[in-house]
């Protein structure tokens, strides 16, 4: 056992740092023990074992920091970057959605509170014009998240035992998406698409059954919150003698989105710009779009669109986006990773060689289509598509695009189906 050195006649040193015992404040002596006959008793000061614990807590902290598990989320602003790289514009819904999605990733695999409090899942409503990427934005999530996902429309869904899919079809779906694995299932992603359409028909309650509209929404309510459905293995609808399988809804993500066509009017009267008289609010003259009115959109319009509250209460992240204007629609032609130009141009390059040209004017003449057909994003690929047709006809037949280096696509072409222009390969002179 290591002692302090107690005084003798001859100096002593550390064996690390050699200080002298009347430069440190203790001297720890060591065990004695003989090297090569020699007797030999060793010394440390206590600045030096003050640095070799310095340097071993160093060293335990690399460990357990290499050790640690290494967390498989990305960050908020990863995910933002990300999202940015699929779809343009919608600065403030991606920003919403990189929260909540972060958020839930971490919180659906936490283990339980030891002090009783329960932070809920929160699920979310998508609110937007077609085309301005809704579903998108969940796919490109879902990937980099690696949650499995699952889209289902909510036109075809029925309260149980009606001609249609119920509700709990959709769980069927993400089981067999993941192949029966109920614990990779409770962690996925459900999409449920158009899901304005299953709002109630009138602001009143209808003396009718409807099945398709506040039935459903009555029936995906304990989905959403949570609960332990019993999902058909195979087929449609559950049957007495049929293998089911027990899924807890608790963690499963629930994205709702929906264009809720008219809402805006709903918007409208609540702000009152139809107001008059001597003391209404004097308005903008200029009236707002629906687009911008979607944007000031609360759960109470929603409500009064036809939504029931308690399914608006299970849906607490409301993200809105809005119209994307000319502007938009080139970025969407241009930027993202997938856009339909790259798609367009890398088809006609791998299968015949020959370069496609998109004129800045053509560009703009497939947006302003789009525009025109209420669209959005989802519209431009069959624009293009329609675009090139002539085009495809000439480089996909080999006895008449010999000798073609590329194609370019005027705004004419779009317009007015005209002939894209060829541009030849240059001959050589020998």
């Amino acid at each position: 056992m290591a002692t302090t050195a107690k005084p003798t006649g001859k100096m002593i040193c550390c064996s690390f740092c050699r200080k002298p015992q009347d430069e440190v404040l203790r001297l720890i002596a060591g065990a004695d023990h003989e090297i090569d006959g020699v007797k030999f008793s060793p010394f440390i000061c206590d600045e030096c074992v003050e640095l070799a614990n310095d340097i071993v807590r160093e060293e335990i902290a690399k460990m357990s920091r290499q050790n640690a598990p290494q967390d498989p989320y990305p960050s908020v602003s990863s995910i933002i970057a990300e999202l940015d790289k699929h779809v343009v514009a919608q600065s403030v819904a991606k920003t919403a959605l990189a929260i909540a999605m972060w958020a839930h990733a971490r919180r659906s695999r936490l283990k339980p509170s030891k002090d009783g409090v329960v932070v809920e899942k929160q699920n979310i409503l998508m609110i937007g014009p077609t085309g301005v990427g809704k579903t998108l934005l969940a796919q490109t999530l879902s990937r980099m998240l690696d949650m499995p996902m699952v889209i289902a429309d909510a036109t075809t869904l029925t309260e149980a035992g009606y001609v249609g899919d119920d509700v709990e079809t959709v769980l069927q779906k993400l089981l067999a998406k993941v192949d029966w694995d109920v614990e990779k299932a409770k962690h996925g992603i459900v999409f449920i698409d158009e899901i304005d359409k299953i709002g109630r028909r009138s602001g009143e309650t209808s003396a009718t059954r409807d099945v398709s509209g506040e039935g459903v929404q009555q029936a995906l309510l304990k989905m959403l919150e949570g609960k332990i459905a019993s999902v058909p293995v195979s087929g449609k609808h559950k049957r007495a003698s049929g293998e089911s399988i027990e899924l807890d809804t608790t963690e499963i993500l629930f994205i709702c989105a929906g264009a809720f066509s008219g809402i805006d009017r709903v918007i409208e009267q609540r702000l009152g710009a139809g107001s008059i008289g001597f003391t209404a609010e004097v308005k903008s003259k200029r009236k707002e779009s629906a687009s911008e009115l979607i944007l000031k959109a609360t759960p109470e319009d929603l409500m009064r669109f036809g939504m029931i509250p308690e399914f608006i209460g299970r849906l607490p992240v409301l993200v809105k986006l809005h119209d994307l204007d000319e502007a938009a629609l080139m970025r969407v032609l241009r930027e993202p990773v997938n856009s339909p130009l790259r798609q367009a141009a890398k088809e006609m390059r791998d299968l015949v060689g020959i370069e496609l040209v998109f004129d800045d004017a053509a560009l703009s003449a497939i947006a302003r289509e789009a525009i025109k057909r209420k669209s959005g994003a989802r519209g431009l690929t069959s624009i293009i598509a329609n675009a090139l047709t002539e085009a495809k006809l000439l480089c996909y037949d080999d006895a008449r695009n010999e000798g073609v280096d590329a194609i370019r696509i005027t705004e004419d072409v779009v317009i007015k189906n005209a002939l894209p222009l060829v541009v030849r390969k240059k001959k050589t002179e020998h």
